[in-house]
């Protein structure tokens, strides 16, 4: 079953959802019954491979598990074009994890999908704060701080992202 995972971790590094999800239900199939931390995972690359239906008929077994339900919740409602909804969602489970930097660049998109730029810019600071290696939302940022004519702004998180991910062509 590692090699699965393993191999599901290749797909998503190489942005390759349906095949990382693919990859890792096998390897969740081997396993039984799984930690709950790992079939979000899995539901999370449902998602973002669009398997919408799919990714939905989980949400009910993490009902005990208020944090993981927010967030696949909110990803699954941004997904969907509901922005607004997801900001309820990904609020709630940033609340319960602050510093969630994915959770944190979700809630930016859906706050400039509903034209609350400024939120949306605060948020991609947060995530870039939380983890000043994460690409998305580095990258996320200054396009919409050059969105919005700002991109001076962005200066300093590219340079600290620069710092830490010297190697990343993009930067």
């Amino acid at each position: 079953r590692q090699a699965w995972f393993a191999l599901s971790n290749y797909y998503e590094r190489r942005d390759e959802p349906a095949r990382a999800a693919e990859a890792m239900s096998n390897g969740l199939a081997l396993m039984g019954e799984a930690p709950p931390l790992m079939v979000a995972e899995y539901v999370d690359l449902l998602i973002r491979a669009g398997e919408y239906e799919q990714a939905e008929e989980f949400l009910p077994s993490f009902e005990d598990e208020p944090l993981i339900a927010n967030m696949l919740r909110g990803r699954l409602l941004l997904a969907h074009g509901k922005a607004a909804e997801a900001i309820e969602a990904l609020e709630e489970g940033i609340r319960l994890w602050p510093n969630n930097s994915v959770a944190r660049s979700l809630v930016a998109r859906a706050h400039a999908q509903v034209g609350d730029y400024d939120r949306a810019v605060m948020e991609y600071l947060e995530a870039t704060r939380s983890d000043p290696t994460d690409r998305d939302a580095v990258f996320a940022l200054l396009d919409l701080l050059e969105d919005l004519g700002r991109d001076h702004e962005g200066a300093g998180v590219l340079e600290r992202y620069w710092r830490e991910k010297s190697t990343d062509p993009e930067s």
